[in-house]
């Protein structure tokens, strides 16, 4: 039978607790992935498809941002603004690199704002489709944030 030396025992108490500790940290954060794959997805999702008026990427904020839940008090919102106004049937969002992402959504026409609120999403489901809230009215802006408690992982939206 072989015997572990103390310092061997001591060496390897540390590596489990180090392995242990960083597991819990993933886990609280509910990070997902590394931030080059988060940088990947995000590059990957620049890529257009061809029938969207805008897209927009943007890292994770975190969610005390969207409290206020005005288009002023968004916190680090992307934003879109077009040259003639247009209208907008849905904005499709897509997460990555967390576990669950609040999406919220604000729309302008002229000087009147809309907004969904935050939506819940899980990054694993796919894209969901939400549904601006204006019907047929036409808009000059679009703004978006996507946002988590840890403020982890990276979001996509493409305005369509």
């Amino acid at each position: 039978m072989k015997r572990m030396t103390a310092g061997a025992a001591a060496l390897t108490a540390a590596a489990l607790i180090g392995v242990f500790a960083l597991t819990a940290c993933s886990a609280a954060t509910g990070a997902t992935a590394s931030p080059d794959e988060v940088q990947e997805w995000m590059t990957a999702q620049e890529d257009p498809a061809g029938d969207e008026l805008a897209s927009m990427t943007g890292l994770a904020d975190t969610t005390s941002d969207l409290a206020d839940e005005t288009v002023d008090g968004l916190g680090d919102q992307i934003r879109v603004d077009f040259h003639e106004p247009v209208r907008v049937a849905d904005v499709q969002f897509t997460c990555f690199g967390a576990e669950t992402m609040d999406f919220s959504l604000f729309t302008q026409a002229g000087s009147s704002h809309v907004g969904t609120g935050a939506t819940d999403v899980r990054c694993a489901d796919g894209a969901i489709s939400v549904e601006t809230g204006v019907g047929a009215e036409l808009v000059d802006r679009v703004s978006v944030i996507g946002a988590n408690s840890s403020g982890v992982g990276a979001w996509a939206a493409v305005v369509r």
